[in-house]
């Protein structure tokens, strides 16, 4: 079994990655090099994924980023398959916590 310490230390370390790979996407992505935004959102969703688990605010913005940047290439199949697996996580995280005031 790990250690709390080492859990961690081990999410801090992927959260500097996840940050690098998210501020390359956007660069990137307003750059319009879109097919390299994909590959940095991507990165950053996975660790995301591996860090915190499916139902979390930060993998809803995950999916949403990579929805922006079907939806700047006008592929709005795929922009609406991300937009709503956001939303749906953010429905389930607000059904968890209760309404905001």
């Amino acid at each position: 079994m790990m250690s709390k310490t080492f859990l961690a230390r081990f999410e801090a370390m992927m959260a500097k990655f996840n940050v690098t790979y998210n501020n390359i996407g956007s660069v990137c992505q307003a750059q319009e090099k879109y097919d390299e935004a994909l590959e940095y959102y991507q990165k950053d969703l996975k660790i995301r994924l591996m860090v915190y688990g499916q139902d979390h605010a930060l993998v809803a913005e995950s999916y949403h980023k990579i929805g922006t940047v079907y939806d700047s290439q006008v592929k709005q199949e795929e922009a609406l398959e991300f937009y709503q697996k956001s939303l749906e996580i953010r429905i389930r995280l607000q059904v968890e916590d209760g309404p905001n005031p």
